[in-house]
């Protein structure tokens, strides 16, 4: 039996920077333009890091807006979400850099509510008529 010896200095394994776990927005919840929200997640990598808000399939993200540069260890940011952004169903929300970027599950940003008119009567706002 061969034995074959190995000389020089030997380097640890780098252990590899997780991608963030998101435990708020989760997958299929709806938020509401113009209302303030946590975004809370877990295991980003320290440091600045971009909050992004993204939307379309998941093969075809595309960001929509930075929402904030946050510190990846921070575990929370609160945004209000603006009043005017699109209404849709396809929102994720991504935290990181490439390779290490964490997403949320595709979310519904719907539209700002029904407003109040004096009185304390709600208005809707509601489709062309048959």
């Amino acid at each position: 039996m061969a034995y074959t010896a190995v000389t020089g200095p030997v380097q640890a394994a780098q252990p590899a920077a997780a991608a963030a776990k998101f435990s708020q927005p989760i997958a299929n919840v709806v938020w509401q333009a113009g209302k303030p929200y946590s975004i809370i997640w877990t295991d980003g990598t320290p440091g600045q890091q971009p909050l992004k808000l993204m939307k379309g399939s998941a093969s075809a993200l595309q960001q929509v807006v930075e929402i904030a540069k946050v510190d990846g260890a921070a575990g929370k940011y609160d945004w209000a979400i603006p009043a005017d952004l699109s209404p849709d169903s396809t929102y994720v929300i991504a935290l990181g850099n490439p390779p290490d970027i964490g997403y949320t599950g595709q979310f519904t940003i719907n539209a700002e509510g029904p407003t109040t008119a004096p009185g304390g009567l709600a208005r809707h706002l509601v489709g062309p008529r048959d």
